[in-house]
């Protein structure tokens, strides 16, 4: 996600490879076979972290945003402001979370770019640039539009990492689990389907990348959204079920409770 403010930033509907300023135009360029510069007046010049893609995603004034990857799965996009000048360009370090998508604004200090958070249950980073140096800043968990006792069925086609990371039930979670538990419930909930419908529930299953077997985390909601009820599977620990059980539970949760 982008946010172009008018006046303040360039509009750039999609990343480009070039983009006309008042030095000429500034290009994405091949530097060498494996990696990609950035052209500025007839020169190209290295770009920080020596990226094998690298787009200019968006300006402000005389600074350009510019996403850079080394391909693959290891980190999906991170970004570094070129600031343009008659003496050159003067980069920024390489900042970002490797989440994809961003919000853009300028601020007294410079411009701020959000990120989302790699964490589960976390609020989004924001990196804010003065010209010179990035400031990180962690933002808090933000709203998602659900509180308990309404409808359950807002949760459909959603995720697990989407219930823990709900500003809304920071609180709840904290009243619900112990801190040990929320965070082992966060960890937990970093791979899996969207909830579903079970037994008259609204039912999410995830899981810690490449520890699924064992390490996993059911989130129940109730249809009426007056239950929610969380259990916790882990190695080397006793399933943990945490929540309003009284009452008939989903088959999902009964399956911890088993363990």
């Amino acid at each position: 996600m982008r946010w172009i403010l008018a006046g303040l930033m360039a509009l750039i509907a999609a990343p480009l490879a070039a983009m006309d300023t008042r030095f000429g135009e500034v290009e994405i360029a091949p530097l060498g076979e494996m990696e990609k510069g950035l052209m500025f007046q007839g020169e190209v010049i290295e770009l920080p972290s020596n990226p094998y893609y690298a787009f200019i995603e968006a300006a402000l004034h005389d600074w350009l945003l510019v996403s850079v990857s080394q391909g693959g799965n290891a980190c999906a996009t991170e970004y570094v402001w070129a600031k343009l000048s008659d003496e050159g360009v003067a980069f920024s370090e390489v900042f970002g979370t490797c989440a994809e998508g961003f919000e853009m604004t300028e601020v007294p200090a410079g411009a701020k770019v959000t990120i989302p958070s790699a964490d589960v249950g976390a609020g989004p980073v924001s990196f804010i640039y003065d010209g010179e140096a990035i400031s990180r800043v962690q933002e808090g968990p933000e709203p998602i539009g659900w509180t308990p006792g309404e409808a359950g069925a807002f949760w459909l086609d959603r995720y697990a990492f989407d219930f823990f990371g709900a500003g809304e039930l920071q609180g709840h979670l904290a009243n619900m689990m112990p801190p040990d538990m929320v965070a082992l419930a966060e960890k937990n909930a970093e791979l899996g389907g969207p909830f579903e419908m079970q037994d008259g529930w609204i039912v999410a299953r995830a899981c810690e990348k490449l520890e699924c077997e064992t390490n996993y985390v059911v989130v129940a909601v109730s249809d009426a959204g007056d239950r929610i009820v969380i259990g916790i599977a882990n190695e080397n620990m006793d399933a943990e079920i945490y929540g309003d059980t009284d009452g008939p539970l989903p088959a999902a949760i009964q399956e911890i409770g088993a363990r």
